[in-house]
């Protein structure tokens, strides 16, 4: 009896840390998603930052001829 219920105790602390791992990896999956979207964001911003400059040139040049 006293080996199943040791048994026991020792599959529960294995199914915590089971668990725990788990919860990690999901954990890690979601700020890995939040790091790909921060990327995407960052070139996208730098994308709209060429682009207001690619524009302002474009307005000095009308303006300038």
């Amino acid at each position: 009896m006293l080996i199943l219920i040791s048994s026991l105790h020792i599959i529960a602390s294995y199914h915590r840390y089971i668990s725990l791992l788990y919860i990690i990896a999901s954990y890690h999956r979601y700020i890995s998603l939040l790091y790909i979207i921060a990327s995407y964001h960052h070139y996208i911003s730098s994308l709209a930052i060429i682009a207001s400059q690619v524009s302002s040139l474009h307005i000095i040049a009308i303006y300038h001829c």
